[in-house]
């Protein structure tokens, strides 16, 4: 058996390989190297399956990538379903402190800034894609003053 880890995420993985022999007629088993290939195998897609469930569960969000002539610019388009009117959240993350048992960073509860409106989607690939925002609630002054976006993201409303 072959067990994987990636932080919290766990693969596991198992291979066998049988030969016999009846009053010594038939195989006799030698060490197969393909076994350990193939415990690799399911461990490493046993792990892969994990993580994308993961990250299915996690909620939808997008960063602030800019501003610009009065408007939010945020990654995403209408390959995510973003459509023009959408209301979202910006929130500030919260602090970073030490999990002491596990000796791993853990970000605390973020706290919502302000509320934004998309006006329109542009760009032709997922990749390129970026929405102009308008700010209907709060205040990103200190954010857009700074031209540091580094602390806030998009989240759905």
């Amino acid at each position: 058996m072959v067990t994987m880890r990636r932080n919290t995420q766990e693969g596991e993985g198992e291979a066998f390989s049988e030969a016999g022999s009846v009053f010594g007629v038939g195989e006799r088993a030698g060490y197969d190297s393909a076994i350990n290939d193939k415990a690799l195998d399911a461990a490493i897609t046993n792990l892969a399956s994990n993580i994308i469930e993961n990250l299915l569960d996690r909620p939808w969000r997008s960063y602030i990538l800019g501003f610009e002539e009065g408007k939010i610019i945020i990654a995403g388009g209408k390959s995510q379903n973003i459509n023009n009117g959408d209301i979202f959240k910006v929130i500030k993350e919260g602090k970073k402190v030490k999990n002491l048992q596990t000796n791993m960073m853990i970000s605390l509860p973020g706290k919502q800034v302000a509320k934004i409106r998309t006006v329109i989607s542009v760009g032709d690939t997922p990749e390129t894609e970026v929405t102009l925002c308008d700010i209907v609630e709060g205040d990103l002054s200190p954010f857009i003053s700074s031209k540091d976006f580094s602390q806030l993201y998009i989240q759905e409303h």
